[in-house]
């Protein structure tokens, strides 16, 4: 079977979501998908552009509300999409105690203070440096065990393919290796992020090769997310990655209620 579900949605919560909460329900319902995380990213770097945007209390309303608009036709999970960096840790702990999120994204969307985003960040740092210290940030998320599930793994080739060109993850795969055992051994899964087929690089965040490498290590955690920011993006490339979690030898994908993981079976 397929899964018929979205685990990484943005909606206007998210500084840089274009589509409101309930019009993303309605375009789940119109998709005929059955389950929907709303992961609104959560920035802590104080000259971050989206720091302080977060509103989690009007988040609640706007989710209990649709929760009840939408009831028998579709599942929503509460989630957060939270930007991980070391210098902001004992925040992000005290930000995800106390709060009934049934989905956590821990992703890297900063290094060393500075944003992944910025087009002249690939044209000041080599790319060792680039993926080496991305790599480093991504291996203390994952030995946290603050995360459900890591979020698009090699980002980096999103911003900067015109740049660097293609990176195969090959060239740093002890890194590589080193976030997806501490993954496995902190019970913290992996997303398919199909945005990256969208984008340059033509390939999911992470590719199929990490993927399956993440299965021959043990994981057995997977997600699957579009990160739509809007109506337009929502949904898209779920099949490709179904088809790249069977190829790698996953015989469920999982969603999330109350931080547990919940196994749909592929077959």
């Amino acid at each position: 079977m397929n899964p018929h579900v979205d685990f990484h949605v943005h909606t206007l919560f998210s500084a840089d979501g274009r589509s409101s909460m309930e019009d993303q329900c309605r375009r789940a319902v119109e998709l005929g998908l059955q389950e929907v995380a709303f992961t609104e990213h959560l920035d802590l770097q104080p000259d971050d552009p989206f720091f302080g945007f977060y509103n989690r209390e009007a988040y609640e309303a706007e989710f209990v509300r649709c929760q009840a608009l939408f009831d028998g036709r579709l599942t929503l999970r509460r989630g957060v999409e939270v930007t991980y960096q070391q210098e902001f840790h004992d925040q992000i702990v005290n930000w995800l105690t106390g709060y009934p999120y049934d989905y956590v994204i821990g992703s890297v969307h900063a290094v060393r203070m500075e944003a992944l985003f910025r087009e002249d960040l690939y044209r000041r740092w080599t790319v060792r440096d680039t993926y080496t210290w991305y790599y480093e940030e991504l291996e203390r998320a994952a030995r946290s065990g603050l995360f459900s599930a890591l979020g698009h793994l090699d980002l980096p080739k999103r911003y900067s393919y015109h740049i660097y060109g293609p990176v195969p993850w090959t060239d740093y795969r002890e890194q590589v290796e080193a976030v997806l055992k501490a993954a496995v051994a902190t019970g913290t899964g992996i997303e398919i992020n199909t945005s990256g087929l969208a984008s340059r690089a033509r390939e999911t965040f992470p590719g199929p090769g990490v993927v399956a490498l993440y299965r021959r290590l043990g994981g057995e955690v997977l997600t699957i997310g579009s990160d739509a920011h809007g109506t337009d993006q929502l949904g898209f490339g779920l099949s490709e990655a179904v088809a790249i979690a069977r190829e790698a030898g996953f015989p469920a994908v999982a969603t999330f209620s109350t931080r547990q993981p919940v196994l749909i079976p592929l077959e």
